[in-house]
């Protein structure tokens, strides 16, 4: 579900400011979208496959996640729930989720680093993707004040069961 980033150079398409809008539109997504996941997951199954999608512009991205599901007939379906929310697209969607997913990652990062001895943080910061190192301050707030409900979500959303979600 989260897709990082290398620095040099694949940045993720930065979607906007997030908000506490976007945060509910998110989260009512991504469950909506639980039985797709793991096909998502697997339209880039390698660190390079996903580095060279993020290196795409929005509208080459949307292209082939368009056609990675409609070759896995789950086109119409995917879009109709992601625009039910307000999304442009699944793509979009799913660019909003990796600025989630990263913002989310360097506030787990952080708090780890804050409790390391020095020169064990220093190495911790020197080896962390570029994607979490280049997360906004803003970001990084808006999860700061946001991680209880997010929290709660991710509890909630691990509890459904497969044998709950529908059949793809």
């Amino acid at each position: 579900m989260l897709m990082l980033a290398t620095s040099l150079v694949a940045q993720p398409l930065r979607v906007g400011a997030l908000t506490d809008a976007v945060l509910e539109r998110w989260m009512i997504t991504t469950t909506d979208m639980k039985p797709y996941a793991q096909l998502l997951e697997a339209m880039h199954p390698g660190e390079a496959e996903a580095k060279a999608f993020e290196v795409l512009s929005a509208a080459e991205q949307d292209q082939q996640v368009k056609a990675f599901l409609a070759a896995n007939k789950v086109y119409d379906k995917t879009t109709l729930l992601v625009k039910a929310q307000g999304w442009q697209s699944v793509g979009d969607y799913m660019r909003t989720s990796a600025q989630i997913g990263n913002a989310i990652a360097a506030y787990l990062h952080e708090d780890i680093v804050a409790s390391l001895p020095a020169e064990q943080a220093t190495a911790m910061r020197d080896n962390t993707d570029p994607a979490i190192t280049a997360v906004p301050k803003a970001d990084l707030e808006f999860i700061r004040r946001n991680i209880a409900s997010i929290q709660q979500f991710f509890q909630t959303y691990s509890t459904v069961d497969k044998k709950d979600l529908p059949r793809i």
